[in-house]
């Protein structure tokens, strides 16, 4: 521990904001814990394993379910990065459905830092060719969610005829997207063991930094009954 403790000392003091580096002892969800109490954090930051299925997804990339557990944003950073990556964002593609959703008021908090960045930001859907003319209920959604001042006058880029993981990664190639954003719902265990997950699958090709944001959807009210 102390040899790592001042390994990691030395690399934030060559960092060009200040930092500090600290290693706890504890297991992972008590370290989590322990460090999210302590710093109150507005962004985590993780390293992103490259993996090939979901298990060893569950073994290696303990952050990625950090998300929905705490409400935090998390943004996972790839571990094979190209330096040409390593620059402010001056783009963020916000990955959407066509319908509603909210960010959890944790998600919203990061808003100041990307406003700081000022990132242009673009709205992606995923469409299939029965779906191409609509979109913009998930525009508006996004032009509404608060994640940044420019969200407002953001754009809506459509991938058409596609599967929603492919799909959004020719997206962020065609936008040239520094970050993809994406939105955590929360599915479960059984969901991804059974049907996949859009952000898992996104997770093991991803060529850009992923930022997960904790979201809910609506929930459908009863159609009123009839007399």
């Amino acid at each position: 521990m102390p040899d790592t403790a001042r390994s990691l000392q030395q690399v934030a003091r060559t960092l060009p904001v200040p930092a500090t580096a600290e290693v706890l002892e504890a297991d992972w969800p008590g370290a989590v814990e322990e460090a999210l109490a302590k710093y109150r954090p507005v962004l985590v930051v993780a390293g992103l394993t490259a993996t090939s299925n979901w298990l060893s997804e569950w073994l290696s990339n303990r952050a990625q379910p950090l998300a929905h557990q705490t409400g935090y944003p998390l943004l996972l950073v790839p571990e094979h990065l190209p330096d040409a990556a390593l620059r402010l964002p001056r783009r963020l593609a916000l990955a959407v459905e066509d319908r509603p959703f909210a960010l959890a008021p944790q998600a919203r908090a990061v808003a100041p830092l990307l406003d700081a960045l000022a990132p242009d930001a673009v709205a992606v859907s995923v469409l299939t060719r029965e779906e191409s003319i609509r979109g913009w209920v998930g525009l508006h959604a996004a032009q509404t969610c608060g994640l940044m001042a420019t969200m407002p006058s953001c754009g809506l880029h459509k991938v058409v005829g596609e599967e929603p993981a492919p799909g959004l990664l020719h997206a962020v190639a065609d936008l040239e997207a520094d970050w993809l954003a994406l939105l955590d719902l929360g599915h479960g265990l059984w969901h991804k063991l059974f049907s996949g997950s859009v952000i898992d699958q996104v997770l093991r090709r991803t060529p850009v930094p992923v930022l997960l944001l904790t979201a809910t959807q609506p929930t459908p009210e009863p159609a009123p009954l009839r007399p």
